[in-house]
C-alpha cells in the first residue's frame, strides 16, 4: 500500500472518529437539556396550585415525634420547604429568617425539611428560630408538588394556597415576596 493511500485511510478514520464523537456529544447535550426541562420549575406549574386546598397533614418534629398540622388555623400559614444540603436553601436562609421574624406575629411560620440528611449541621450553622418539621406525608408532597427547593407558600387559615414562590429570594422573586408582605429585606 502506498503511503498516500495509508494517509488517506488514516484521515478517513480520524474524520469518522470526530463525527462519531460529535454525534455522541450532541446526544448528551440533548439528553441533559431534556432533563433540565423536566427538573426546572415552571411558572405555570406553581401558579396552577394557587387556589387549591391543603388538608391537615402529618409530619415529624425535630425529635422525630409525629405531629399533626391542622387546618383551619386562626392565622394564615407561611410554609417554607427546604433541603438542608441544598445550596440555594442555604443562600436563602438569612432572607427567610428575616421574613419569618417580620411576619411571625401575623402568620403561623412552618419549615419543612424534605430530607433529614444534613439537618443537624444545618441547625448548628443557621440556628433557625422556627420549629423544623420533617417527613411530610405523601399527600402534602403531591398537593403542593414538593420536590425542588426552596419553595415558599402562603396558605389561608382554611389551608387554601394563596401564593407560591419557587426558588431563593433573589431578583424578581425577592421583589415579589417583598411586595406581597410589605417587607423590605
Amino acid at each position: 500500500m502506498h503511503s498516500s493511500s495509508r494517509w488517506a485511510l488514516s484521515g478517513h478514520r480520524v474524520t469518522t472518529g470526530i463525527l462519531v464523537c460529535s454525534v455522541c456529544a450532541n446526544i448528551a447535550v440533548i439528553a441533559y437539556a431534556l432533563h433540565l426541562r423536566r427538573a426546572l420549575p415552571r411558572v405555570e406549574k406553581w401558579s396552577s396550585i394557587v387556589g387549591s386546598k391543603v388538608s391537615s397533614f402529618d409530619a415529624k418534629d425535630e425529635g422525630g415525634k409525629d405531629l399533626r398540622i391542622e387546618f383551619p388555623h386562626r392565622k394564615p400559614t407561611l410554609l417554607y420547604v427546604f433541603s438542608p444540603t441544598c445550596g440555594y436553601c442555604r443562600m436563602n436562609e438569612t432572607a427567610f429568617q428575616s421574613l419569618a421574624q417580620a411576619v411571625g406575629s401575623k402568620y403561623r411560620v412552618l419549615r419543612i425539611a424534605l430530607t433529614e440528611t444534613g439537618l443537624e449541621e444545618f441547625k448548628d450553622t443557621f440556628r433557625p428560630s422556627e420549629p423544623l418539621l420533617t417527613s411530610p406525608e405523601p399527600g402534602l408532597r403531591r398537593a403542593l408538588r414538593l420536590g425542588s427547593t426552596p419553595q415558599t407558600f402562603v396558605l389561608s387559615p382554611e389551608g387554601t394556597v394563596a401564593k407560591v414562590w419557587a426558588g431563593y429570594f433573589e431578583g424578581p422573586i425577592r421583589a415579589d415576596v417583598s411586595g406581597y408582605f410589605g417587607f423590605d429585606f
